[in-house]
């Protein structure tokens, strides 16, 4: 993925990518959306317990 060509972040500055996340959601839909957006697919999903 390349940076953004006009963004206001210095490219040293910039998240370059994530990596072995946990975080607990209110509304899994949504969270879901973002991680969509973010380029990130569903693995698996076990209960309340969804994998990305």
């Amino acid at each position: 993925m390349e940076p953004w060509a006009d963004g206001s972040i210095l490219t040293q500055h910039a998240i370059c990518g994530i990596h072995n996340v946990t975080l607990l959601s209110m509304n899994v839909f949504v969270t879901a959306s973002v991680l969509d957006t973010l380029g990130f697919k569903l693995i698996d999903q076990e209960g309340a317990h969804v994998r990305y």
